[in-house]
């Protein structure tokens, strides 16, 4: 009798140990197979006919136990379905930041570059980056103060022409 409450207890610690979720899955599916081997076991030693080997009873309970909760760990403790759905909403959250993004972006209307080096020397011209201008169509509210929103429909940025000071020198013949 004292041997059934010592592999009663050790089956339900074996079980507490399967749920806990800090082990892997390998690890509970393994420990569930222990316990319930050793709780089959442990029933067909007592329910093995007196006629009959015990020990014979208690290996083949045993390993029907531990084959069947083998099994049945695979489906419990799968986490491949836990797996798919972070992919699927990690997707779906990937494609609404896209679009966010895309909403809020400037979308370019048009651009051109200012022709200021047409009048200069042609070995001058490589000492100067053209003035540029763009045009951006957003769809935005700005505060312009505690009691003001202005909504901006498009962005005109206009960048000056800059002397390249750092410019490589033309060689002879250029």
């Amino acid at each position: 009798m004292r041997d059934t409450h010592s592999t009663i207890l050790a089956g339900v610690m074996a079980l507490s140990l399967a749920a806990c979720s800090t082990t892997r899955n390998r690890t509970k599916s393994l420990v569930t197979m222990a316990g319930a081997a050793v709780v089959g076991g442990t029933i067909g030693a007592l329910t093995a006919p007196k006629n009959e080997n015990a020990m014979a009873h208690t290996a083949l309970w045993g390993g029907v136990s531990a084959a069947s909760a083998g099994a049945i760990s695979l489906f419990v403790f799968d986490e491949e379905a836990k797996r798919e759905a972070a992919e699927a909403r990690a997707s779906r959250l990937e494609k609404e930041l896209g679009e966010f993004r895309a909403s809020i972006e400037p979308q370019l209307v048009g651009s051109n570059e200012v022709q200021t080096t047409k009048n200069l020397p042609d070995k001058l011209k490589h000492l100067v980056t053209p003035a540029k201008w763009s045009l951006y169509r957003v769809d935005r509210w700005t505060t312009v103060g505690d009691n003001e929103l202005v909504h901006q429909d498009q962005v005109f940025r206009f960048e000056q022409s800059q002397l390249n000071l750092q410019a490589p020198q033309p060689k002879k013949g250029e």
